[in-house]
């Protein structure tokens, strides 16, 4: 205060001294030189006074973070110096490049070209500023340097680290190839890099903002987002060919006596008819108890033919279940007489192998046929299909260790074998989106799509020996039948569906078809929905 106080009093003298000098001045009785320092001399000493204190405690709070006496960037703007001035600027960076605690993780790497790279993008350092190839400039302090330079650095503000963060979002400087955070021990990472760029899902959000906020060439945008979506729909598409497992373990069949459960299915010769009397179809039965057998010739699988051919084998025996396949042979009015007549509960599953007992029967059956065929030269069957059944009926049974006639005389000493079962894993949980297997047969096209395009929703968890599921559809609608855990897969593509076809348009809605839907499912929806 008295130092403001002495440049006052200073000034009101000058001010006589001025008046007095200009009149010296004007008659040319002084030099000019001296004139003027001995007018002002009583403003310059106190104020040069002033200004050396201050520049002496600014030397003395000199940042401490200075490596290798590397030098703060010279901001003078002076137009006569300016190219000494970026020489010298040039060398200052090159000194930071030469820094014993460089960063070679995150920082500025120098190629052999002489061009400096960070991240996916070239930079250049100007005078005060970076530039970003992409035309993004940011302002340079000795923090921001240090920050991007030096593994370890120590002087900088919250003004810096925002300047940092925004160099490190559009350069990637901090990301792998893949998107994720290149996580280092040491303490720029721990202290800096973890902090601005913290783990979880709001952090992935931000980043696709920043992202596109630094997009300036729309050409380059819209090249990546077509990228982005052909990559998507590619992503859908290998779902749907998905390899899909067709040999896997299922939940055994119990049975619990002679003629407790019976199995029947229909066989085709029709490639032979014309050398067997017309004759097309073997009915074939099986008690899955006994295994013994059952096969008459049928030719033609109506309904009325099926059930004369059942009716006689049921004269004989008849069970208390009866598993077929959901074929209309077996679900008609009149086979359904048959039933009620030796009440008889019939059922089918929705498995692709159906009755496995009885069509493991017909592989038999048909082996033994075939290797007849090559031996005699001809593809008639009629005649050996008797002599066929009773070879299998007396032969032993692996399962039961005996015969199948053996055991229909005396089922008490039958114990079926049973295979080990221990998958009782929960993959799934209710609520999942899953795709189904559309479950191939031996000579279906390799490359048509293994999975669902209709998507399903998980409603019960049975707890059974292997685990199976129940399923609706979008609308709600229970699925008839359960599933294993190798006829279902969790989707990445919840709400994704394919568009077969457009049926029609009207205004700004379009009428669908979707792939993989029937025609029930076709609907209307906004044009605008459509990712083309």
């Amino acid at each position: 205060m008295m130092e403001e106080t002495t440049v006052l009093d200073e000034l009101v003298k000058a001010k006589e001294s001025i008046k007095r000098k200009y009149i010296a001045l004007k008659t040319g009785s002084d030099n000019v030189q001296q004139l003027m320092t001995q007018t002002l001399k009583p403003i310059i000493d106190p104020l040069t006074k002033i200004s050396t204190t201050q520049f002496t405690d600014k030397k003395n709070n000199k940042d401490p973070r200075n490596i290798n006496n590397h030098e703060t960037i010279n901001e003078s703007n002076n137009d006569t110096s300016s190219t000494n001035d970026d020489i010298k600027y040039q060398q200052q960076i090159e000194n930071w490049f030469q820094s014993t605690d460089i960063d070679k993780i995150y920082g500025p790497k120098k190629l052999t070209s002489g061009e400096i790279t960070m991240g996916n993008k070239e930079v250049k350092f100007l005078q005060n500023k970076i530039l970003v190839v992409d035309d993004t400039t940011y302002p340079t302090t000795s923090g921001v340097f240090q920050l991007l330079f030096l593994k370890n650095p120590l002087i900088y503000t919250d003004n810096d680290l925002k300047i940092y963060k925004s160099v490190l979002i559009q350069t990637s400087a901090h990301l792998t190839a893949n998107g994720l955070t290149i996580k280092k021990t040491g303490n720029k990472y721990s202290n800096i890099i973890s902090k601005l760029f913290p783990s979880g899902g709001e952090l992935f959000m931000k980043l696709q903002k920043n992202n596109l906020v630094y997009w300036d060439d729309p050409n380059e945008l819209v090249d990546r987002l077509r990228l982005l979506i052909a990559s998507k729909a590619a992503e859908i598409a290998n779902e749907l060919h998905k390899p899909a497992r067709k040999n896997f373990t299922r939940r055994r069949v119990n049975v619990y006596g002679k003629n407790d459960l019976w199995q029947a299915d229909l066989v085709e010769m029709i490639p032979y008819s014309k050398k067997n009397k017309n004759y097309k179809y073997i009915l074939s039965v099986i008690d899955c108890f006994t295994k013994r057998a059952w096969a008459l010739p049928l030719k033609s699988k109506t309904g009325k033919e099926v059930t004369n051919a059942l009716s006689k084998i049921l004269l004989e025996d008849s069970p208390k279940l009866l598993q077929l396949d959901n074929g209309k042979e077996f679900y008609n009015t009149t086979f359904d007489a048959l039933m009620t007549k030796y009440n008889i509960h019939k059922y089918s599953t929705f498995s692709i192998l159906k009755a496995c007992i009885v069509e493991r029967f017909n592989r038999t059956l048909k082996e033994k046929m075939f290797s007849e065929f090559t031996a005699r030269g001809s593809h008639e069957w009629i005649s050996i299909l008797p002599k066929l059944l009773e070879e299998y009926n007396n032969s032993r049974h692996r399962t039961i260790g005996m015969s199948p006639m053996q055991a229909n005389a005396n089922p008490e000493s039958v114990k079926i074998k049973h295979r080990e079962i221990n998958n009782a894993k929960i993959k799934f949980k209710v609520g999942d989106n899953v795709r189904i297997s559309t479950q191939k047969g031996v000579f279906t096209k390799g490359y048509l799509p293994n999975w669902s395009t209709e998507i399903f929703e998980i409603i019960k968890i049975n707890k059974t020996l292997p685990v199976t599921y129940q399923l609706q559809d979008y609308m709600g609608k229970p699925i008839a039948g359960c599933f294993y855990s190798e006829e279902i897969f969790k989707t990445n593509f919840p709400n994704e569906y394919l568009i077969e076809k457009i049926i029609r348009k009207k205004g700004k809605q379009i009428f669908v078809k979707w792939l993989g839907f029937d025609n029930t499912h076709n609907s209307w929806i906004n044009a605008c929905d459509v990712k083309k």
